[in-house]
């Protein structure tokens, strides 16, 4: 099949020390992408400035979403690009270092934007559920959706700590 995320050979050397390290969505935006949820833990982390967020594709609710990252505090990190030709948005993500990947309430789907994720060698943040929680632990970074927030924001406070472990997790996807 014609599916994006087909192998693009050898995987982009990442520059996990790099500050701000670089966040991407890619798809279609809608109640159940959490993005409102990832702007919730954004701005707790200790250095919400320590990241940028890109978002790509189909946006439904964009001044929704930048008035909830501005309340945030995050809007200033925030760039919304819309839909973009594939060359751009491949050049896009293998220039980010991390994916969102957070769907709830799922609706039993899989992902192509997770297997543009893993052919750039990307780690992603996943939400334990359906598909997803299939996939094994060493692939993706899964966030529980009875304490989404919490975890999340965990995650990223980890994340500034240690950031070279999530690349490796990225190269095993």
């Amino acid at each position: 099949l014609d599916l994006p995320g087909v192998p693009s050979g050898e995987m982009p050397a990442r520059d996990y020390g790099a500050r701000p390290l670089q966040f991407v969505f890619c798809g279609h935006v809608g109640p159940n992408r959490r993005l409102i949820e990832f702007f919730e833990a954004w701005c707790r982390v200790s250095e919400p400035e320590a990241f940028r967020l890109h978002l790509y594709g189909k946006i439904h609710n964009g001044e929704q979403l930048l008035k909830h990252a501005d309340r945030c505090g995050v809007s200033s990190l925030l760039e919304i690009h819309g839909y973009v030709p594939d060359a751009e948005l491949d050049a896009a993500l293998r220039s980010a270092h991390f994916a969102i990947n957070l769907r709830w309430p799922t609706m039993g789907e899989a992902s192509a934007s997770q297997l543009r994720y893993w052919s750039a060698g990307l780690p992603s943040l996943v939400t334990d559920v359906g598909w997803y929680a299939e996939l094994p632990d060493e692939v993706v970074c899964k966030i529980p959706v009875t304490s989404e927030i919490p975890e999340i924001t965990r995650l990223l406070q980890d994340i500034l700590a240690d950031p070279d472990a999530y690349g490796r997790l990225g190269q095993r996807g």
